[in-house]
């Protein structure tokens, strides 16, 4: 995440505030307490690296600066997704149906208040020494089970990675709502598929939540069709729950 942040006047910060607000202000005291030696071995980084988290999760009770959410996470998902250069609609569009998973928040909107910090889904930054996705399956999955009942929503398309989707519980979700999660292939050589290499297969879901976002798509027969000059569907090769595009 971008250390850099701007001035959050207290209104914008009362109408933005993410919903687990208070546990992530537990768990970022509990770390800023923390030796640099104990945050390096919890969070498994150099003491360097601790030293600069430390500093992040030092300022995080101060709530006059800061970033929305879609703006402060610098990943190569959210660099392709260009938030930034969506229009005023798409981005009303893009707050209304995407949810972010965040291993300090829990559950974000992408225009959430956040905090900069460094702490990965594996990390025990937990109080209790958990790992941070088994510290918020529980809590996470009911909020968000919660969340499409309020909404009326039937139907998700996960994009997610798999370190954060360990924080749901997806048998309970499936529950309530059809899922479909997105493969990606690209064209080796002798017409072989293969799967694209991290940084490539991240690239391509912020792509694909983009075109999601830019066509205005509400309904999962729709994402199935879905194309553009960096993919393109495969339904003879789709499975159930799982379509697939080839990049």
């Amino acid at each position: 995440m971008s250390p850099l942040q701007m001035e959050i006047t207290p209104d914008q910060f009362s109408s933005h505030i993410p919903l687990f607000e208070k546990e992530a202000d537990n768990i970022a005291a509990f770390i800023a307490n923390l030796s640099v030696e104990e945050v390096a071995e919890r969070i498994g980084i150099s003491q360097g690296l601790a030293a600069k988290a430390k500093v992040l999760f030092y300022d995080f009770h101060n709530k006059t600066t800061g970033y929305p959410a879609l703006q402060a996470f610098t990943g190569e998902v959210f660099k392709s997704f260009e938030y930034g250069s969506l229009s005023k609609q798409q981005q009303a569009f893009a707050s209304e149906k995407i949810g972010i998973i965040s291993s300090l928040y829990g559950f974000l909107n992408p225009t959430s208040i956040i905090k900069p910090y460094r702490l990965d889904f594996s990390s025990s930054g937990s109080p209790s020494g958990e790992a941070m996705w088994r510290f918020w399956k529980k809590d996470l999955t009911i909020a968000f089970v919660k969340m499409l009942k309020a909404k009326g929503e039937k139907e998700i398309v996960d994009l997610l990675p798999s370190d954060a989707s360990k924080c749901l519980d997806w048998k309970v979700i499936k529950a309530f709502a059809k899922v479909v999660k997105i493969e990606f292939k690209i064209l080796g050589d002798n017409a072989t598929l293969r799967t694209p290499h991290a940084g490539k297969l991240k690239e391509l879901r912020g792509k694909f939540l983009r075109r999601i976002i830019e066509e205005n798509i509400n309904n999962l027969n729709s994402v199935m069709t879905l194309d553009s000059p960096d993919f393109a569907p495969a339904p003879e090769l789709h499975r159930p729950g799982m379509p697939l595009f080839i990049a």
